[in-house]
């Protein structure tokens, strides 16, 4: 019950989208519950152009408890965001 189940591919499905990868996330109904806030904005980025970096930054908050200030993190292009953060309608391929 308190196990965030995590699909990752380096492609989509063949006949739909060959050439995106594909992620999925399903999380436990307690931890929704916890994070009302935060899954909402996660469920309104689901048809937003996301990145490598910000499912990193994604990762980063499920491991440290929505807490990175101890962590050394990588340099990450700005515009990366944790996707339990609102992630901008405007962005594109060029940035």
């Amino acid at each position: 019950p308190n196990t965030v189940f995590i699909v990752h591919s380096d492609h989509g499905h063949r006949r739909i989208r060959p050439y995106q990868s594909y992620m999925s996330y399903i999380f436990p109904a307690a931890f929704m519950e916890r994070y009302p806030e935060r899954m909402a904005h996660f469920q309104a980025n689901q048809r937003k152009l996301v990145s490598y970096f910000d499912h990193h930054l994604t990762l980063v908050d499920l491991v440290t408890g929505f807490d990175a200030g101890q962590w050394v993190l990588p340099k990450l292009p700005p515009e990366s965001s944790s996707l339990f953060k609102p992630v901008k309608a405007t962005r594109h391929c060029g940035a």
